[in-house]
């Protein structure tokens, strides 16, 4: 083979490769911009997580569920201690009371996605 068909051969290896490397970063970085706050497990028919309800949940219970002048103020909970909370905002009178049929729905479906009750 002459010197010329060697460099042309060298040459395609290396572009092959650089295009080759620039489809996978391409499609990597395409994997990993898909966020949005939504999960999923694929095709295994997890439902994907509400990112409105629960962040209405989550401030809703951050401001009157787990905060210094709530029913708790505790920092971290264990899924024992979380899932007593959950039993106990479902029964609260007064918490109840004050919260809208809506953050009551978001508060309970942020502490069963948050806490994995």
């Amino acid at each position: 083979m002459s010197t010329s068909g060697i460099l042309v051969i060298q040459r395609a290896k290396r572009t092959s490769t650089f295009l080759l490397l620039l489809l996978t970063l391409g499609l990597s970085g395409m994997a990993l911009a898909s966020g949005g706050g939504h999960y999923s497990n694929g095709s295994s028919g997890t439902p994907k997580l509400d990112s409105r309800l629960y962040a209405l949940g989550k401030q809703v219970y951050k401001s009157r569920v787990n905060c210094a002048d709530c029913l708790v103020d505790q920092s971290r909970l264990s899924k024992q201690d979380a899932t007593a909370l959950y039993k106990q905002v479902k029964r609260d009178k007064a918490l109840n009371q004050s919260l809208s049929r809506k953050e009551r729905k978001a508060v309970k479906y942020y502490m069963r996605e948050r806490f994995k009750l």
